[in-house]
């Protein structure tokens, strides 16, 4: 087994066996007196914390003992957490979680509760868009509360830096590189972006968008028959090999949140992460940005953020749980934190009571209604597949050395090992 997929599987051992081995329900110890909410959480940017007001005030409004805990990672740091705290009974309310099917067998297991309408007020088959309905549903509910689609393959580009130079936006990776020599020549920087995997994760499904057909796309990241996209991984290496040539220097490391503000300052001209970047240029009412389809890139990688709702007997947990169910499938509270926070509704509804979303906002809408075919990324194949290929990918940024042939091999072997299918 190489490296990479060790790496994989060892945070997914540590991470998850706590959830599947320890039977508790949750918040066992403490016995607040008022109606009590504390959600676990990665929104650690002050602009996602604004969005995050979208349904902690209501919250507070209607008498909820509201707190949070914020999680300075990702979502393999989430999983650690919680199921340490789950380990000593102290399992928040609810927890950030990337939507997927694989939170059926945490229902099943009594490690999240099982979220079913009541009361006529919502109807998950009928107000979910489809997609996400089709994900997330279970027996006689859902398993988690979904509160936005965010796409994964998403650019904002600072138009300002390119009328200046005369550039258009560019239609490949291939006239990215191109316009990057001018933009470089220029004194700018052509893509901010920082060596965290997780982050050239992004980048390099992006670039693999270009070059694979959407159902190429599915057989690869699904792990099986990796060694017939050898010709595309090199391809697509050797992109990521130009391209760490025109990046921002200070790229070690670097939190996304100034990977994204060094676009908006006008340091750099494009960032490649997904449209939870968008609200950094919520202000922007001239077109000095362009938020669009990566180059190339004719469908659609999306996932769900959702909120799932830990076990409990607690009758202070279940009513502040009860409370936050009814405050995040509200209309008015959902079109609120999409316009704050980006991305597409979960919801048919929300979007259509929040016109006045700015031009980077709107743009994931428009995309997602412009664009049918789309492919989910559930957590099963980012903390695998994509996961495996981005560990490697980022051994091959970082070293100037090595060939893309190499690397390409690197991730064969990788998906090979993580053993997904029988039929690799």
């Amino acid at each position: 087994r190489s490296s990479a997929a060790s790496d994989v599987y060892k945070r997914q051992t540590f991470s998850i066996s706590p959830i599947f081995f320890v039977p508790c329900a949750a918040d066992q110890t403490r016995e607040p007196s008022t109606t009590y909410f504390d959600l676990m959480h990665f929104w650690e940017v002050d602009i996602e914390k604004y969005a995050l007001e979208a349904f902690s005030e209501p919250m507070r409004e209607i008498g909820v003992e509201w707190e949070e805990h914020e999680v300075s990672s990702n979502f393999l740091g989430i999983r650690a957490e919680f199921s340490e705290r789950l380990a000593i009974h102290e399992a928040p309310s609810g927890v950030q979680w990337i939507g997927g099917r694989a939170l059926r067998t945490l229902i099943d297991d009594k490690t999240f509760r099982l979220i079913i309408p009541g009361g006529g007020v919502i109807n998950f088959m009928e107000d979910l868009r489809p997609e996400v309905y089709e994900i997330l549903k279970y027996r006689n509910g859902i398993t988690a509360l979904p509160v936005g689609i965010h796409l994964q393959n998403h650019v904002v580009y600072n138009k300002e830096i390119l009328d200046k130079l005369d550039l258009m936006l560019p239609t490949s990776w291939n006239e990215f590189i191109q316009i990057a020599k001018k933009i470089k020549a220029a004194g700018y920087v052509p893509i901010s972006i920082s060596d965290q995997s997780w982050q050239l994760r992004f980048l390099f499904s992006n670039i693999l968008v270009e070059k694979l057909t959407a159902e190429e796309f599915s057989i690869l990241v699904s792990g099986k028959h990796p060694r017939i996209f050898r010709a595309v991984l090199i391809d697509a290496l050797k992109v990521i090999g130009q391209l760490r040539n025109y990046a921002n220097s200070d790229n070690n490391d670097l939190h996304w949140a100034e990977v994204v503000k060094k676009v908006a300052r006008g340091q750099a001209v494009a960032s490649f992460l997904g449209d939870f970047s968008s609200p950094f240029f919520a202000s922007d009412k001239s077109g000095k940005f362009v938020c669009s389809l990566p180059p190339g890139n004719k469908y659609l990688l999306w996932s769900i953020d959702a909120i799932a709702l830990a076990n409990t007997a607690k009758r202070s947990n279940l009513l502040g749980q009860d409370a936050f169910i009814s405050i995040t499938t509200s209309q008015k509270h959902l079109a609120e934190y999409i316009s704050r926070k980006g991305g597409v509704s979960a919801y048919q509804f929300a979007i259509k009571s929040k016109p006045s979303l700015n031009a980077c906002l709107r743009q994931s809408q428009e995309n997602w209604e412009a664009i049918d075919t789309r492919i989910h990324l559930g957590p099963d194949t980012w903390n695998t597949t994509l996961s495996s290929m981005a560990s490697v990918v980022r051994k091959h940024w970082r070293d100037h050395e090595s060939s893309a042939e190499t690397k390409a091999d690197e991730i064969i072997s990788a998906l090979i090992n993580l053993q997904l299918d029988p039929d690799i």
